[in-house]
């Protein structure tokens, strides 16, 4: 098809397969700018909010297992993976082959729990822009490393849900101190507050000792109100299923595995947001590997 031309009448259409019917019914939609053929996606606004490419036959695959078990796949469910793969792509059935794509994947049915687990009910904590509040966390004792990791250190910002997880040989006051202020506030700056469990390496002299030197208020979860720990506690459960998936080879290696299921993570869309950490942070989406595929689509006209 070229710009501007005519959709074709019913009748040249009826004997063709249901996915050229349903490319058919969305004619006006469709558009050829680089060679490709695109797809403009709305916003509930109705403005277009960005183009998809739409993806021949041959490409599916390849793009399917990059954006699900590739190394920042992450192995998530339908929905995720969905929403990672409708910011480039299009094509007919699309759902459909996602959801069986990611039902039959080895790997998720390997390490799928059981039953839901019941997770108390997130609060709202207001703020104003990124890096302003951020929770921390403690997950592990974990398998030991060759680098002698045994924990993760999960710090979360609460306005653009970024994320960074840093694996750390102990739980250690000193030990995680030290790395907030090296890894986190070197990099993002010092936070106007933090918040943590009542556990005591956040209590501690040493880490009290660093948030007054830095002027960061402390906060903390409390017994009668344990959901404003939510947010960090449901990505420490996301990290858990992903490192269990990509790292299932070997157990002794999760710590090199982090850089990848953090970035899966900042790829995909924040419930609360409706956004990916990483548009919320850097105002685009990254380039990703899947990207070398198929390239990314061009702007929209």
């Amino acid at each position: 098809m070229e710009n501007g031309s005519t959709r074709p009448p019913w009748v040249e259409i009826a004997a063709y397969s249901p996915a050229t019917k349903a490319y058919w019914a969305q004619w006006k939609r469709l558009y050829q700018k680089d060679g490709a053929l695109l797809r403009k996606f709305y916003c509930t606004e109705g403005k277009v909010r960005h183009s998809q490419i739409l993806l021949p036959h041959t490409f599916r695959k390849p793009v399917m297992e990059q954006m699900h078990d590739g190394p920042v796949g992450g192995h998530f469910g339908t929905e995720r993976t969905l929403a990672r793969l409708k910011a480039r792509y299009f094509w007919y059935n699309m759902r459909e082959d996602v959801m069986l794509w990611c039902r039959t994947c080895t790997s998720c049915a390997a390490k799928a729990r059981p039953k839901k687990t019941l997770r108390a009910a997130m609060g709202t904590v207001r703020v104003g822009a990124p890096m302003e509040r951020i929770a921390v966390d403690l997950m592990g004792p974990l398998n030991e490393t060759e680098r002698h990791n045994r924990y993760i250190l999960v710090v979360q910002d609460y306005f653009s849900k970024w994320v960074e997880a840093y694996p750390v040989p102990d739980i250690q006051a000193a030990t995680v101190a030290e790395k907030i202020a090296s890894e986190w506030v070197c990099r993002y700056g010092a936070p106007y507050s933090l918040h943590s469990d009542q556990g005591t390496n956040f209590e501690s002299t040493v880490f009290q000792g660093m948030c007054e030197l830095l002027g960061i208020e402390k906060t903390r979860t409390t017994p009668f109100h344990p959901q404003s720990d939510g947010q960090v506690e449901r990505f420490n459960a996301t990290l858990q299923k992903t490192l269990a998936t990509t790292a299932e080879r070997c157990h002794w290696d999760w710590d090199l595995m982090i850089p990848y299921a953090v970035m899966a993570y900042r790829a995909t869309k924040h419930s609360s947001t409706d956004l990916t950490p990483n548009m919320m942070l850097f105002g685009r989406e990254i380039t990703e590997p899947v990207d070398l595929v198929t390239g990314l689509p061009p702007n929209s006209e």
